[in-house]
């Protein structure tokens, strides 16, 4: 069947049923569809030519070229050949000004190439715009190519979760796919050159594919490769793990193939030492959780990172700062309540598939914290979403449990 031919199949369903009531949810459902479309080519349009060069964008540029150029010239030299050819409007000194690592890092070719391996190692993203840069984009056309095609791909798999199951014509679905375009955070991620947002469409997908799809070694794999658009995916992979062993009563069998999952995941993990040397976390965390100097453009000159005393402290710090203010972060503790809540409402009505949905996301928050307690936000925006499709399911099964037989075209009971 050709896609025309499934829409005119899609579209004789929809007025095939005679009441008037039925014809307005058809009507209404086209309307909203047409809304989505329209507002996800209005976003590639607005990304497109409206892009922000955020400060990782250089860096990635570097990653390019260090992975794939001629090595005639420095990773910076490289860069600033792009600003000088691609983007002349954009102006660096702003960028360097009043941050001494900025300027220490966009003057000093050494410096510079210290802070490639923070982003070689999530090499698909710099091969993706390489590609598309060999193709004829310029550098910050590519990567926002891909991080607006990321953003539609995880809105159009939000609509697949929260319809399957559930007539062709689910007004819920599409309308909550709307709110999903209209997350602020998300919607912000596809002006930025960042790996963010194509890591979550990956994370969404996987997540379909075990939640709704019941296919777990397809998520497996669409979770494996995520490690090398984002290695702290391996955190994804482990929470995915779990919830598989859940879903198959905590079998021996089943936690054996999530072990072996588990310890493919960690050999993929390491596998990136093989494309470029990367940094300890504790290291990046001593970083981080410092004032940025020109000191600390230079990683390898760091070597008190190994305090024990240092690190616990550096934790127990950022724990308490979620709640004292100087790492607060109210997206993080919101959607975390928001996740427990769901999670609640999913066991008290059975719901099983639904809470491993919140459990993974659930996971993920606490994995992240612990790992890299500063950078809540950002790299977690794959949970955010899966909890907001889990949130938006959620709402969609409470409506079909009080919606007459006669509205089977807006949903129907889980």
């Amino acid at each position: 069947m050709t896609g025309t031919d499934g829409l005119r199949a899609w579209l004789i369903e929809a007025y095939r049923n005679d009441s008037i009531t039925g014809r307005r949810r058809g009507v209404a459902f086209a309307c909203l569809a047409a809304i989505l479309i329209a507002l996800l080519l209005y976003q590639i349009y607005f990304s497109l030519f409206h892009a922000e060069v955020n400060f990782d964008f250089f860096f990635y540029v570097g990653s390019a070229y260090r992975l794939f150029g001629d090595g005639a010239v420095t990773p910076l030299a490289y860069v600033q050949d792009v600003l000088s050819s691609e983007i002349q409007w954009y102006d660096i000194s702003k960028a360097i000004e009043g941050s001494p690592y900025v300027q220490e890092v966009m003057t000093n070719a050494e410096a510079f190439s210290k802070q490639l391996p923070y982003y070689t190692i999530k090499p698909v993203y710099p091969a993706l715009m390489e590609i598309l840069h060999g193709f004829g984009f310029e550098y910050l056309q590519a990567s926002i190519i891909i991080s607006a095609g990321a953003y539609v791909l995880i809105i159009l798999l939000a609509w697949l979760c929260l319809a399957h199951g559930l007539p062709s014509f689910s007004i819920g679905a599409v309308f909550v796919a709307i709110l999903l375009a209209l997350y602020n955070p998300l919607y912000e991620l596809s002006r930025y050159s960042t790996p963010d947002t194509l890591n979550t469409a990956l994370i969404v997908l996987s997540a379909y594919l075990a939640f709704r799809r019941d296919q777990w070694i397809a998520a497996a794999l669409v979770s494996l490769f995520a490690i090398y658009i984002r290695p702290d995916s391996i955190l994804w992979i482990g929470s995915l793990s779990v919830c598989y062993v859940l879903a198959k009563g905590l079998s021996l069998r089943a936690a054996g193939k999530a072990g072996a999952v588990c310890a493919i995941a960690v050999l993929a993990y390491f596998s990136l030492r093989l494309i470029d040397e990367p940094y300890s976390i504790l290291l990046l965390q001593k970083i981080f959780f410092s004032p940025m100097t020109a000191d600390s453009a230079h990683p390898d000159r760091i070597t008190d990172y190994h305090n024990l005393a240092e690190i616990a402290a550096r934790y127990w710090n950022a724990t308490l700062g979620l709640f004292t203010g100087k790492f607060f972060s109210e997206l993080y503790l919101f959607q975390t309540m928001l996740a427990v809540a769901g999670l609640a409402v999913c066991r008290r009505h059975r719901w099983d598939q639904e809470s491993l949905w919140f459990i993974a996301a659930l996971i993920c928050m606490v994995a992240f914290h612990l790992v890299m307690p500063k950078e809540h936000d950002r790299v977690l925006i794959f949970a955010h979403v899966l909890i907001l499709i889990g949130l938006g399911r959620l709402t969609i099964n409470f409506y079909a449990a009080n919606t007459p037989p006669h509205a089977g075209h807006l949903v129907r009971a889980p």
